[in-house]
């Protein structure tokens, strides 16, 4: 289990580097966007879905870096009345059901782009792009969800190893 935080570690760092250049090409469309249309009057549809496809992909990969760095939006009434050995416990729980919901949508995903590969499926714009690119997000985005779901799991079954000991 050793080598699962580096992979982690690289993994993380990629996606971040992945992340940190679609922001940019998005500022960048959206920039030329706002520009062309309230300057020239011109709109040019593709930078729009363009845009929109590079959110669904920032927004899928990052919901696994988010677990990981533990910075995902929280409600923690409960978890700060908890003794340390039931926040180990929330925290196994937290990490199951992340573990589950990746696997679950990364299956969904998956079958969601086998089906848009075999029919063809292609975008409502004139650029005629094939769907199954954007589709491609969800999988591969849930797929590194439960990635770092594992390893957080594998910590926090280990956090509360290490509480059962010492009481």
């Amino acid at each position: 289990m050793k080598i699962f935080g580096p992979v982690c570690n690289g993994l993380e760092k990629a996606i971040e580097n992945l992340s940190s250049i679609i922001v940019v090409i998005l500022t960048i469309f959206i920039g030329i966007e706002v520009v062309s249309r309230y300057l020239v009057g011109r709109s040019y549809g593709f930078l729009e879905e363009f845009s929109c496809w590079m959110m669904v992909w920032f927004s899928f990969l990052s919901a696994g870096v988010l677990l990981r760095r533990n910075q995902h939006v929280r409600v923690d009434v409960l978890e700060n009345r908890l003794s340390a050995r039931g926040k180990a416990i929330l925290t196994i729980l937290s990490s199951v059901t992340s573990l589950v919901a990746g696997v679950w949508f990364a299956w969904a995903g998956i079958l969601t782009c086998i089906n848009a590969y075999q029919n063809q499926e292609l975008s409502i714009s004139s650029l005629g792009a094939p769907l199954y690119f954007v589709r491609l997000a969800l999988p591969i985005g849930m797929v590194c969800l439960a990635i770092f779901s594992i390893e957080l799991l594998s910590k926090s079954v280990r956090s509360f190893g290490s509480l059962k000991k010492g009481t």
